[in-house]
């Protein structure tokens, strides 16, 4: 993920700097490779509190598509946590350090699971280090980042022991979360759905016309494009934004091509259940 400049006064305002997009080369050599068979030793825990409660980090940007406060868009890639510089960092499951980059620490896991975890100040573990669940594999900072935070990339099924983006599926899907209802509202042919940050789980987005035609937008298909490709607006026919975050919640604008009359907008988690169906009022 790409690193984003801004002024300082647009920095106070957005909390968090973007998480950079694409990695450093490696500081040392790379361990295991992928698809190493170790079951994962019990639930993922939050990165910085350590622990498995449900919500112990807060998310101050989600996975998808966000806006910062200057107006810049991007698909985020990872889920980012505010924190001071010096923050310890925990090894999320039990693994193998795949990879030591400047910035970053790449784990793998086994079964095809991976996480990175950036913008470290300083790195507590080296390439073909076990880790323990909990372990501290380094500290936070803002490296190659505008302001201190943590960034946690969840990958899975990587070709090769190295970072890569496209990947990526939403950390929620292994770390303990609360549910927060989704809500719509209709602006002519544009949905908004307020999302609350914490509890994003949203997979795919799908816009139903009033003949019944439909157009799906997949986050995997989207990140699969890669770091600049994925922040275009428009994928598979839906046109995708966000609005800045305001309370721990964020609107996400979904709306069709030209001449597709909208009719009613459908959420889908990751987990495959459809979590929003709401129809406008003609």
């Amino acid at each position: 993920m790409r690193t984003l400049r801004r002024p300082l006064a647009i920095i106070a305002l957005s909390l968090i700097g973007a998480a950079c997009a694409n990695q450093d080369d490696p500081s040392t050599g790379t361990g295991p490779g992928p698809g190493l068979e170790r079951p994962p030793a019990g639930p993922a825990i939050w990165p910085l509190a350590g622990t498995a409660i449900r919500d112990a980090d807060v998310n101050t940007y989600p996975y998808g598509p966000r806006k910062f406060a200057s107006g810049e868009y991007d698909f985020h890639a990872g889920i980012d946590m505010n924190t001071p510089i010096g923050t310890p960092v925990h090894a999320i499951l039990p693994g193998v350090v795949a990879r030591v980059y400047t910035c970053s620490v790449l784990i793998d896991h086994g079964n095809g699971q991976f996480t990175s975890s950036l913008h470290l100040s300083s790195k507590a573990v080296v390439a073909g280090q076990q880790v323990a669940q909990g372990q501290q594999i380094g500290r936070s900072g803002d490296c190659d980042a505008n302001v201190p935070h943590l960034h946690l990339t969840y990958m899975k099924n990587l070709p090769s022991a190295a970072t890569d983006e496209r990947y990526s599926r939403n950390p929620l899907e292994i770390l303990n979360h609360g549910t927060t209802p989704l809500t719509a509202r209709f602006a002519g042919d544009t949905a908004w759905v307020r999302v609350r940050i914490q509890h994003n789980r949203v997979q795919k987005a799908t816009l139903v016309s009033a003949s019944g035609e439909s157009r799906t937008l997949d986050y995997s298909a989207v990140v699969a494009l890669g770091s600049i490709n994925r922040n275009a607006r428009v994928h598979n026919g839906v046109g995708i934004d966000a609005s800045s975050p305001q309370g721990g919640f964020f609107e996400l604008k979904l709306y069709p091509a030209p001449g597709f009359a909208l009719a009613r907008v459908q959420i889908t988690d990751f987990a495959g259940e459809v979590v929003l169906d709401a129809a406008r009022d003609r």
